[in-house]
């Protein structure tokens, strides 16, 4: 399998290969090739990722299980460019097909099943014993041929159930307590909130809004159902007509020309990201409450002005100015909104609290951070600030806060230098 996965690779990456002088065929053939070789690459991180597992175990068997996983789950994700949260489930997944899922291990490894719908049959059956996840492995490897994702979900769903019916029971009792809203930034200034329910109060919902979004299409109104669904589910959240102003901070992180010149600058909102300073102008002047904070970027380095504290902890608007200049968790690909303000190198190493010292991170990687092992440092690369993280085998990773509206030269300075060229002319 392994020199298959070899010669599949080195043909996908040689950078002499013309496709444009292929068949129709033959450039159908080299997708499957590389779609073979992706899931025989899956494989291998697999068994790569359990033998890490294993020997980071046995390195410090004094630690719980819990926190070697994390350690060795974040490292999975940093190599594989992934977000944390990913890299805990490339390593459940790896457990689940080195020990349990035999059957779908051999499909993936031969190119026959994506890593993402064995992804799924592991899901579904986590809940299960050892045994009756091998039966349902074993009923589930003849019978997937053509299967997309959902079906593949329903498939093993359907077996484990046959498995082990009080299991099945136990964990959809446990799943009602697992409800959730949350809600993630979307592109053009948009936003999507998502509630996981019991499916019950999930259809109802459901159903609440269609009903009322066809009877305002019935009496005239022309707006797209969806649009009129989204709008009732606001008002009927705020208690406002979705027109009406709501309250708002906008979070503007601006440079002077944005701040005397009205420059189309993006304005940065904190929890969402970059906004078009139209529409940021534009929320404030209609709010019925409105809140700006100004924060402004050192022109010659683009990094926000800093200040110190004389305390152990970030707080107050020296936490504002961290959460403001690194915007989401600072472990490379994590997409976790910050919860933990944190020293860089220990407090008890520097005794000092000030925002180049300092990171914002979620609370998993703030947790990570302290296994054995890991470390991190503030580098310099020119005048642009990285923070480096060193994983336990050694291999480090940068992370670099996100550039500032208007960093780069300010207005002013340019401003300043063509008029003294134009005297010295």
């Amino acid at each position: 399998m392994y020199v298959r996965l070899v010669s599949s690779l080195t043909l996908l990456i040689r950078p002499d290969i013309d496709v444009s002088s292929m068949s129709k065929g033959e450039l159908v053939d080299l997708i499957t090739a590389g779609e073979t070789a992706k899931s025989a690459t899956s494989a291998l991180q697999a068994r790569a990722a359990v033998e890490l597992l294993r020997i980071e175990t046995a390195e410090h068997p004094e630690r719980a299980s819990v926190l070697v996983e994390r350690s060795v789950g974040t490292q999975i994700a940093l190599a594989r460019k992934d977000s944390p949260l990913r890299g805990r489930r490339h390593l459940s997944l790896a457990k689940a097909l080195c020990s349990d899922l035999p059957s779908t291990m051999d499909m993936l490894e031969r190119g026959e099943l994506s890593e993402y719908r064995a992804h799924v049959i592991a899901r579904e059956t986590n809940h299960l014993t050892s045994d009756d996840r091998r039966t349902v492995d074993h009923e589930l490897s003849g019978g997937l041929s053509g299967a997309g994702d959902r079906k593949v979900a329903d498939l093993a769903r359907a077996a484990a159930h046959r498995a082990d019916p009080e299991a099945a029971e136990r964990r959809a009792h446990k799943a009602r307590s697992n409800r959730w809203v949350g809600a993630w930034a979307k592109p053009d200034a948009m936003m999507m909130v998502k509630a996981l329910l019991p499916f019950e109060q999930g259809l109802a919902v459901h159903r609440a809004l269609r009903t009322c979004a066809e009877q305002a299409r019935r009496d005239g109104d022309k707006r797209p159902i969806g649009q009129l669904m989204a709008d009732e589910f606001v008002q009927r959240l705020l208690g406002k007509p979705v027109d009406h102003a709501v309250d708002v901070e906008i979070q503007l992180v601006m440079n002077e020309r944005t701040l005397l010149r009205g420059d189309h600058e993006a304005a940065q909102v904190l929890g969402y990201g970059p906004v078009p300073a139209y529409l940021a102008r534009t929320l404030v002047a209609d709010a019925d409450k409105a809140w700006i904070r100004r924060l402004f970027v050192e022109p010659a380095t683009g990094e926000l002005v800093t200040m110190e504290s004389k305390r152990r902890v970030f707080t107050g608007q020296l936490r504002q100015l961290v959460l403001t200049r690194d915007g989401m968790c600072r472990t490379p690909y994590c997409n976790n909104q910050i919860r933990h303000i944190d020293h860089t190198t220990p407090w008890s190493k520097q005794r000092k609290t000030q925002a180049a010292g300092g990171q914002g991170l979620c609370e998993y990687c703030n947790y990570v951070k302290e296994n054995p092992g890991w470390t991190c440092d503030v580098v310099y690369i020119g005048s642009s600030r990285r923070i480096r993280s060193t994983t336990p085998t050694g291999h480090t990773y940068d992370s670099a806060a996100p550039a500032q509206p208007g960093s780069g030269r300010a207005t002013l300075e340019i401003e300043l230098t063509r008029r003294l060229d134009d005297r010295g002319a």
